[in-house]
């Protein structure tokens, strides 16, 4: 029998990999671990980490926050309660249903008041396999099956010293942790618990939501990396960078591609046939058509 007396740290499991472009003196490397969340009372992992995933406001307090430390929009509850979590529920929207991954980065929490520390611990190697460990924060650890290492990985953390930042779909994660603390009743007299009051759940309504995450660390970006502090790059900037990137870059669908594409449109599914039927016909009927 083996004890264990010392920090205890939660665990992810997914898939990793790293993300490196630029010039050597022009990149952060980013390594990631692909896995997912999941509202519910069963006490899994996949529950541990719902509860994990919190709002921007709730690892800040606004009274205490700088303009250094913006680093998400403010979020819509009304948004959540009334379109999200319906459509999670299967109350609205059409028969197939998903949310794309969020994307979420590792962070340490400050030692006192709220937000975050903008530097890992310095890290320690192990195993000689890429394993990784943050001290009291967080380890990587790769695993090793039939003596290879394997595309599966492995996050620990320890929930009291690190938070998880969204940089994209808090939306997303908001619909799944509401669901997971009306589930528990663990809101604990958060102010916002209101919006959500009026849902009333079942565990069998939630038990095959899973939604995807990709969580990201930048282990380069540690106490004492001057070459990295000099150029005054830290955790908060590279938040906010992937944060703006990401919004930034991201496309709306056009007015008339939305008409086309929404099945719950009537107007649009009889558009659709008509157009069909005109992009099938023959040179004479489009002649007559011109005429």
């Amino acid at each position: 029998m083996s004890f264990s007396f010392g920090v205890q740290k939660d665990p992810i499991y997914g898939t990793y990999g790293e993300f490196t472009i630029g010039s050597e003196e022009n990149r952060v490397r980013a390594q990631f671990l692909l896995t997912k969340m999941k509202p519910g009372s069963e006490g899994s992992w996949e529950n541990a980490l719902a509860s994990q995933m919190v709002p921007w406001r709730e690892v800040f307090n606004i009274e205490e926050l700088t303009f250094d430390e913006l680093l998400q929009r403010d979020l819509d509850d009304s948004r959540v309660a009334h379109d999200l979590i319906p459509y999670l529920l299967g109350q609205s929207g059409a028969f197939a249903k998903f949310f794309p991954p969020i994307l979420a980065v590792l962070v340490p929490k400050k030692l006192e008041k709220t937000g975050i520390q903008p530097y890992y611990p310095k890290p320690q190697n192990r195993n000689g396999d890429g394993s990784i460990s943050f001290g009291d924060l967080f380890d990587f650890e790769k695993a090793i099956i039939e003596g290879q290492v394997s595309p599966l990985g492995l996050i620990k953390y320890n929930r009291q010293k690190t938070a998880f930042i969204i940089v994209d779909g808090q939306h997303r994660a908001m619909a799944v942790l509401a669901l997971h603390r009306q589930i528990n009743d663990s809101w604990s007299g958060n102010s916002y618990a209101a919006f959500y009051n009026h849902l009333s759940l079942k565990e069998n309504q939630v038990k095959s939501i899973e939604l995807p995450i990709c969580i990201v660390f930048f282990p380069d970006l540690y106490e004492g990396n001057e070459d990295y502090q000099k150029r005054g790059i830290d955790l908060k900037a590279v938040c906010r960078e992937i944060f703006l990137v990401v919004n930034k870059n991201a496309k709306p669908v056009s007015q008339s591609r939305e008409l086309l594409l929404d099945d719950e449109d009537l107007a649009a599914r009889m558009m659709r046939e008509t157009l069909s039927k005109l992009k099938g016909r023959g040179e004479s009927e489009a002649s007559v058509a011109r005429i």
